[in-house]
């Protein structure tokens, strides 16, 4: 009888023995299955937010605070689990400790991107026409397809990036090594710390700069004759043959991977705006895409001339026109693009786009001040 028992408590202990094993393992897959998402996740976030810096060259702040965002909500949302999953607090508490390894290569990465963008402006500022930009400025222009190809290479790097950190951290916790993984994260650390304060130097550089060399622009172009009518031309003629310099030293960068002045330009909430320093960045660096041109054309012709001026967004299209007031009759001085050969009547604008533009005229869902967000659709002769 005592024998049986012992074989049954014996038998017992094998089940549940078992049954842990099995939950065990179940975990297990769960845990990598987990884990491979949210790398994944991670890596499309990261290489995101590299290809808008890199080649989409938008806004620098917001980019930065897109990836920011997303990452604390998903590094959040794992807070929350391991606070729900009592049970399992040990396994989610691991992969935040390998997931926030992972953020701060990502991280490191994005830093060392920003820096490029700042620095480069930086060398545009101090000797415009460099053999970077005009190395840059010859690669053609990106197409859609192209540029897709792009987006989905940068996610599969940073992914393949994450996947190689994670194995790493892994690793050496795995082999009771997590002595390296911690001098490796003190040396990232330390790198995002002097990449920040390198980030922090270039700004303050350039704010000076900037400002210096726009003035001393100014003063050559009012000693010069360009800015100077000869009395035989009308106002608007005068000043198209202004724009018509001002885009000849222009070094054009639409769809090409390089740096532009627009990626510092920081508008929140009407409260933070630096519009005015990005205007005169452009005209000493003299390099960009069309928001670049518009900033700094109008900017130039406030100042030479004393014209009221504004930047139009075509909403629906990538494209952004200067504009000016000339004895009362706005005109649109699109040089780049839309009015290459003269300068248009703002209330004549549609019919213009209608006759010699008509993929933008009928995509074109309306314009609107730049600076203060002002429909301007219908003095733009756009009815319906």
């Amino acid at each position: 009888m005592k024998l049986h028992v012992e074989c049954f408590n014996v038998a017992k202990n094998d089940d549940i023995f078992s049954s842990n094993v099995k939950e065990a393992k179940y975990l297990s897959y769960l845990f990598y299955l987990v884990f491979t998402v949210y790398i994944i996740v991670l890596g499309i976030i990261a290489g995101d937010a590299l290809m808008s810096i890199l080649v989409l060259t938008d806004v620098l702040v917001y980019a930065l605070l897109k990836y920011v965002v997303i990452v604390g909500a998903v590094l959040f949302l794992l807070l929350i689990l391991r606070w729900v999953l009592v049970e399992y607090a040990a396994v989610v508490g691991r992969l935040i400790i390998v997931l926030k390894n992972i953020v701060l290569i990502d991280f490191l990465m994005i830093l060392v991107s920003i820096v490029f963008v700042v620095s480069f402006n930086l060398l545009n500022v101090l000797c415009p026409c460099n053999s970077l930009l005009t190395l840059c400025s010859s690669i053609r222009g990106l197409t859609d397809a192209e540029i897709r190809l792009l987006h989905c290479g940068f996610m599969c790097i940073v992914v393949s990036i994450n996947t190689c950190v994670a194995f790493l951290r892994l690793h050496f916790s795995r082999i009771k090594r997590v002595f390296r993984s911690a001098i490796i994260v003190r040396k990232v650390t330390k790198a995002i710390r002097a990449l920040a304060i390198l980030i922090i130097i270039f700004s303050l550089l350039l704010y000076p700069i900037v400002s210096f060399k726009y003035l001393q622009v100014i003063t050559e172009l009012r000693k010069s004759s360009v800015i100077k009518c000869d009395g035989l031309r009308s106002s608007i003629e005068c000043l198209w043959g202004f724009v018509k310099y001002y885009d000849s030293l222009f070094i054009f960068t639409y769809r090409r991977p390089c740096p532009k002045p627009r990626q510092l330009l920081i508008t929140m909430f009407s409260l933070i705006s630096n519009r005015d320093f990005i205007a005169e960045l452009v005209v000493v660096s003299r390099t960009g895409a069309c928001l670049d041109f518009a900033l700094g054309a109008t900017k130039l012709i406030e100042d030479l001339y004393g014209y009221r001026v504004r930047v139009v967004h075509l909403i629906g299209q990538d494209h952004v026109v200067p504009e000016v007031e000339v004895n009362g009759t706005w005109y649109v001085i699109d040089i780049t693009y839309t009015t290459k050969n003269y300068p248009v009547k703002a209330s004549e604008y549609a019919d213009h786009l209608r006759r010699n533009y008509p993929s933008i005229y009928s995509n074109l869902e309306g314009l609107a001040d730049f600076d203060t967000g002002q429909d301007l659709s219908k003095e733009h002769g756009f009815y319906s």
